[in-house]
């Protein structure tokens, strides 16, 4: 059996975007760390995860309005993605 490229996290549920204080993961299947980082390269948070979370909620609230990445390290490899914090 083989996994596609971002299988791991195809799935996965990011919301809302553009987010205010909470932002919404779910569907965390084989995801076993969150990292946010500006856009300038500095990591901003970092959140481990055990294997049988499948939802998570991200306390954003002390992190400026702009936009950030988010990375999903999982068993497979990571994935990226662009939001916003807009409050």
């Amino acid at each position: 059996v083989s996994i596609g490229e971002n299988d791991f996290v195809s799935k996965t549920l990011i919301y809302p975007i553009p987010a205010k204080d909470i932002l919404h993961l779910e569907r965390l299947n084989r995801i076993n760390l969150i990292s946010i980082y500006s856009l300038d390269g500095r990591k901003i948070m970092d959140q481990n995860l055990s294997a049988s979370e499948l939802e998570v909620d991200l306390e954003l609230s002390s992190i400026p309005n702009g936009t950030y990445m988010i990375v999903l390290h999982g068993e497979e490899g990571y994935h990226s993605k662009l939001f916003m914090i807009s409050r």
